[in-house]
């Protein structure tokens, strides 16, 4: 009888024990590396989410070019991080990863992507009202950090040139470390650092730096942080270099970066994108896109002029100070004390004696004393001057300019030469408070010149004297 009881007793706890098998998934996971990871029991036949009485499903799709991402024999993982720490994994399959057992607003992040492609890691969200959401793949252009000096003749091998619509990675191998990279203020830039890692902290300081020799001014440093997407240690850049004139000239940009756990090699990505330019004009208030006005020559104006004697620099007879008070334009119909008749040109100019004398010439197709053309001796012919200023592209102008220049590459100096000339110089900065390049004395060589900020059109200009 003893016997018969113990038996019916152990089938009893089996039924009991074999009722209370079921495995329950946990709510609320913290930091692991696996927790609330997704497994299918086979990868080529994954579990149907939709059969899944765990709660609701949360999907992450990734699209390149309008079309899902999906590469063959590559692995990546979707991640949901929660307010509170808490953070769910999934791998892709298909190009989608979907998890249960999520409930709130989480950051998603993507992981494994090919070294080629990039996403904005800081742009994503999901919540119980927005479950399932798409992941823009982008292509990436890959850059390597370096240790960056602050010096006035960075070598232009290290001078990166990089523009609007693409997505560039840099690769960083130590802190502090970073790239150098040339664009024109009327560009933005945007960090994309990962901001649920929390690992890297960008920062970007512009520079003044001359478009021909790359001699860098380095009392014009101006530093842009901030605007982006942050955390406790990762604060994003997003600034709108065009929006704010601080920022005005600068073309010259060092992007280093600083880790927190000082783990290395390490990347982040970022973009440029176009500026709003600054508010005020015609739109009332709203910010106004930038858009260049072409200037061509006034064709009645270009003449092959050579007069006898040699040619010299306006300012070597002021102590390399330029005075444009020295010269005025001689207006077509009128006619001097003297009885010499206007020639659309800027002249010396005797104010006392309303006698206009030699013509004031401009260097246009050769270099000047302040520019250098790495030896091509072009002036403002040169590939790598840019000749857009104040929203106007002088190229055009100049070109033709330069079609009717003498053998020391100069031409008579007109209104609208003049108005190039004070804008290049503007630009780029040649005087400014004793730190300009032309005020620095430029390359090896150059003068050391003096300006106020209405004269400065007079850097590249002289005249002709007879011995």
């Amino acid at each position: 009888m003893k016997k018969l009881f113990i038996i019916i007793l152990s089938l009893v706890i089996a039924l009991f024990c074999a009722g209370c098998s079921s495995y329950i998934a946990p709510t609320n996971p913290t930091g692991g590396a696996t927790s609330g990871t997704e497994e299918p029991d086979d990868p080529q036949n994954p579990d149907d989410p939709s059969q899944d009485d765990e709660g609701d499903v949360f999907s992450v799709t990734l699209m390149y070019g309008g079309k899902i991402y999906a590469p063959k024999r590559v692995q990546m993982t979707a991640q949901w991080t929660g307010e509170d720490g808490s953070t769910y994994r999934a791998e892709f399959n298909g190009g989608v990863a979907s998890v249960t057992g999520l409930d709130g607003v989480y950051s998603v992040t993507v992981s494994g992507l090919p070294e080629d492609k990039g996403y904005n890691p800081t742009a994503y969200t999901t919540d119980n009202n927005h479950r399932d959401i798409n992941v823009e793949v982008m292509d990436v252009v890959v850059l390597h950090s370096a240790k960056l000096e602050e010096s006035t003749s960075l070598p232009r091998n290290e001078n990166i040139s990089i523009s609007q619509g693409n997505i560039y990675r840099m690769i960083v191998y130590g802190d502090g470390q970073g790239c150098s990279l040339r664009f024109g203020s009327l560009n933005g830039l945007e960090t994309w650092c990962d901001t649920v890692a929390n690992d890297l902290n960008p920062k970007i300081t512009g520079y003044v730096c001359n478009s021909v020799s790359g001699f860098v001014n380095l009392g014009t440093a101006t530093v842009a942080a901030g605007g982006g997407k942050s955390s406790s240690f990762t604060k994003n850049i997003k600034c709108d270099f065009g929006a704010d004139a601080e920022f005005d000239g600068l073309t010259l940009w060092h992007l280093v970066v600083e880790s927190r756990t000082h783990q290395f090699p390490t990347y982040f990505d970022f973009c440029l994108f176009e500026s709003a330019g600054r508010p005020g004009g015609d739109g009332g208030g709203e910010s106004q896109q930038p858009t260049y006005t072409t200037k061509h020559a006034d064709a009645s104006l270009l003449q092959l002029v050579s007069p006898p004697g040699s040619f010299v620099y306006n300012y070597r007879d002021t102590d390399n100070l330029l005075d444009a008070s020295r010269f005025k334009l001689f207006e077509i119909g009128t006619t001097d004390s003297d009885g010499n008749e206007g020639d659309g040109y800027y002249h010396i100019y005797d104010s006392a004696n309303d006698v206009y004398g030699a013509i004031l010439f401009a260097v246009i197709s050769k270099d000047c004393e302040i520019i250098e053309s790495e030896g091509t001796n072009t002036g403002f012919l040169f590939e790598k001057i840019s000749l857009q200023a104040n929203n106007v592209n002088y190229g055009p102008m100049v070109r033709e300019y330069a079609e009717y220049c003498n053998d020391m590459g100069a031409h008579p100096v007109t209104e609208e030469l003049k108005e190039f000339l004070q804008a290049y110089a503007t630009r780029e900065r040649f005087f400014d408070d004793g730190n300009g390049w032309a005020e620095g004395g430029g390359y090896s060589g150059s003068p050391r010149l003096k300006s106020n900020e209405d004269n400065q059109w007079l850097f590249a200009c002289g005249y002709y004297v007879v011995d």
